[in-house]
């Protein structure tokens, strides 16, 4: 078998290894890990859960030179810690030549710290993608069905990886113009879009401050998720949206899911009207 050069290729391989070993989806990183590792004379050896604060995960070589991936046993949603462990052993695959220790949360994979952490925290969220969610399954997850955050949740429950990171699956092959938002206390954290939104200049800077209208549609959902109409300016200064949003905290932050609605689309009257009761609410809200 060739060896792999690129983590998509990597994690590519390793979801066949596991495939061909019989074993069915969701993967479980854990026991591919330890498994898979002991071809080499450094091996995973543990896959383990503790008490980690904000840390996501850690991939940490032991003085005996073996080993292990540690992972944070709080963290509230299943899929997260399976994406992270495979995160980690995307560390182990392409990394552990270059350091000995990984310390990976939130803020280390999406608020990189320099070129070199970029590049490592994005090769293995890529590993970790393959490895998951190979593109043909999901593929054939998505076909002949609406995109929805419902149809996402499903391969996110198939995949055992949170919904975001199935949400940022789908956007690496959708032709939709569609973006992934994620925001907490009114200000962007990241934004992650299509190849088609890209081509329309739909990225939001991190840092940037939520359209008030969006401000007062999730102060006003409280938690839960929602859909609906959004007029031009709101994601984007030249076309309307869909958005669906998801308010939780579970997630510790909102997420939106947005497509981007090209010019001439005929709204629902539904639709339009849940705009208008949004902008008479936002304008009673200016004059409060």
């Amino acid at each position: 078998m060739t060896k792999p050069i690129s983590p998509a290729a990597w994690g590519t391989q390793l979801h066949k290894f596991w495939r061909t070993a019989g074993m069915s989806l969701p993967v479980d990183v854990g026991l591919l890990a330890t498994e898979y590792s002991k071809k080499y004379t450094d091996p995973i050896v543990k896959v383990l859960g503790q008490d980690m604060g904000k840390i996501d995960g850690m991939l940490v070589q032991r003085q005996r030179g073996d080993w292990c991936i540690v992972y944070n046993r709080h963290t509230s949603v299943q899929g997260r810690i399976n994406f992270t462990l495979g995160h980690e052993l995307g560390h182990y695959i392409l990394h552990r030549n270059v350091q000995t220790e990984f310390q990976c949360s939130q803020k280390e994979i999406f608020d990189y710290n320099g070129a070199a952490s970029r590049a490592l925290e994005s090769q293995a969220n890529r590993f970790s993608s393959y490895l998951l969610m190979p593109i043909d399954d999901f593929r054939a997850q998505m076909e002949n069905t609406a995109v929805s955050i419902e149809a996402l949740r499903h391969c996110a429950d198939r995949y055992n990886v949170s919904l975001s990171a199935a949400t940022i699956k789908w956007l690496e092959f959708t032709t939709e113009p569609a973006m992934l938002i994620a925001a907490r206390d009114g200000f962007v954290l990241w934004s992650i879009v299509s190849e088609s939104a890209r081509r329309m200049q739909a990225y939001i800077r991190p840092g940037t401050a939520l359209d008030p209208n969006v401000e007062l549609h999730i102060s006003s959902s409280a938690t839960g998720d929602s859909k609906r109409t959004v007029p031009i300016g709101v994601w984007h200064s030249a076309y309307a949206a869909q958005e669906f949003s998801i308010v939780s905290d579970r997630y510790d932050m909102a997420l939106f899911l947005v497509w981007l609605l090209p010019d001439g689309v005929d709204y629902e009257e539904e639709e339009a009207l849940d705009v208008l009761d949004f902008m008479r609410a936002r304008a009673s809200a200016g004059r409060g």
